[in-house]
This record gives C-alpha cells, structure tokens and sequence, in this order.
C-alpha cells in the first residue's frame, strides 16, 4: 500500500444521513478497504472503501496495514454495500462474528 497525498472521501453522517465527504491528507488504497488521516491528525483510520465506513481508528500506519492483510481474507468485506455486508456479517456463526471483532479490536493480531 502506497501513501499519497491529497483528497479522500469518507462515510459521515449529517442530519443523521450518510453522505460522502471530501478530506484533505494521506491516503493509501489496499482494496477492499484504505487507510487515511486528516491534514491535522497523526493517527490513522481504516475504513471500507465501498460503504466508506470507518473500521478502526487510532492507529499506526502498521497497524492499519496488518489489519486490512488480515480482513482481506473475510469474503464479507467484498459487499458492495453496508446493508449486504451487515446482513452477511449476521449469516456468520456466532464465534465468527466474535472472532472477526477480536480481530479488528486487537488491530489484526
């Protein structure tokens, strides 16, 4: 994954509606999903890069790049939207879905 400087886009919520907002920063696409941090933040995000949303915040840039090798291998994250991935996310085994968040909570390791 290549760091870039310039403009991303990411899921926010305004009025309680999703819209797709514009930042300035560094990004780095490794799909299905990008790493990304505003101009004045020093942490990073991973976030989803079909329903933009956020994964996990707060993290190293190792971190966030651990972390996308190792969800790369849950087919769930290839849905092309929140409600397909949700509904596939609840189609999972009970321990898979706790695993999948051990994962993400413990940034891939």
């Amino acid at each position: 994954m290549r760091i870039h400087k310039g403009s991303f886009k990411i899921r926010t919520f305004q009025d309680n509606h999703p819209t797709w907002t514009y930042f300035d920063g560094s990004y780095g696409n490794d799909f299905p999903f990008y790493v990304h941090r505003k101009e004045s933040e020093k942490s990073w995000t991973l976030s989803h890069m079909s329903t933009g949303y956020s994964i996990k915040q707060n993290i190293t840039l190792k971190q966030a790049r651990k972390l996308s090798k190792t969800l790369k291998e849950w087919p769930l994250f290839l849905m092309p939207d929140v409600e397909t991935l949700n509904h596939q996310k609840s189609l999972l085994p009970t321990y898979k879905q706790n695993l999948l968040k051990s994962i993400i909570n413990n940034s891939g390791e």
